[in-house]
């Protein structure tokens, strides 16, 4: 399982040329950063990078980060640990998920299929109104 202090030392020192991208197994990013690390850009990034690692709970790093932890979690651990996340962070971040909140259908009207409501939450993952972590959350309860 991926640490975040280590993200962060790799980020720190080898981020130039990438090293916290290949512990975190983003290999494209990692890549990118070596071809263009003469540009400074990469520096700046994993300045970033070490900034976030290192003011990121445990909890968040895990569940952007670790596949595993994701997959030993059951569906009400996984939407427990998103609404830590989600209360961990600032408001301004967190109110487009308070926005993006499904609401039951009214009675007698007609039930979106299994796989109409998956297109729906893949396309609001990929406008942005919903995070990979808030995707997940709800493809789970979908499943369950």
């Amino acid at each position: 399982m991926r640490n975040r202090t280590t993200a962060a030392l790799l980020a720190f020192f080898l981020g130039a040329f990438g090293g916290q991208y290949f512990y975190l197994g983003r290999i494209g990013a990692g890549i990118a950063s070596i071809l263009f690390f003469w540009t400074l850009i990469p520096s700046f990034i994993a300045l970033y990078h070490v900034i976030k690692f290192l003011t990121i709970s445990d909890e968040a790093f895990n569940l952007q980060y670790n596949r595993e932890y994701l997959a030993a979690l059951n569906s009400s651990q996984l939407t427990a640990a998103m609404q830590y996340v989600a209360y961990q962070q600032p408001a301004a971040v967190s109110a487009p998920v308070a926005m993006t909140r499904t609401t039951q259908a009214p009675v007698g009207a007609p039930q979106a299929s299994l796989t109409d409501e998956l297109e729906r939450l893949f396309s609001l993952k990929e406008k942005g109104a919903l995070t990979e972590e808030e995707f997940l959350v709800r493809k789970a309860e979908l499943l369950a």
